[in-house]
């Protein structure tokens, strides 16, 4: 089981290192807002925003958008500052490819984003 000291060392690991962990909406526009802030210059780290975690918890997951609506598909953006593996999932999730474009990073217990620190 992972105690508070546990999870005060690895984010104090992380700090040290100036290096800044993300954890967003597995869908097109959470790995968009991961590119936006790499190509600030931040150096940060997806949590729990790769195929794997989509794939232990797509039954979570949603058709919809915020406001109710359908997700629409679209065409993946190029030359984002995405892992090959961000990117690889961020172009399923555009093309509906998988049956829920959106895992909301709520649906995804927090023990498990800890663990991946």
């Amino acid at each position: 089981m992972t105690t508070p000291a546990d999870i005060a060392g690895a984010i104090t690991r992380r700090v040290e290192k100036h290096l800044y962990d993300v954890q967003g909406d597995m869908d097109a526009d959470g790995l968009e807002i991961l590119a936006r802030l790499r190509a600030t210059g931040v150096a940060c780290a997806s949590v729990c925003m790769d195929r794997e975690t989509y794939d232990a918890y797509a039954q979570f997951g949603t058709t919809l958008s915020a406001d109710g609506s359908p997700i629409p598909r679209r065409e993946p953006k190029e030359g984002l500052c995405l892992t090959d593996e961000e990117a690889a999932l961020y172009r399923v999730l555009c093309t509906g490819a998988l049956p829920n474009p959106r895992v909301e990073q709520e649906r995804i217990p927090m023990a498990q984003a800890i663990a991946r620190l």
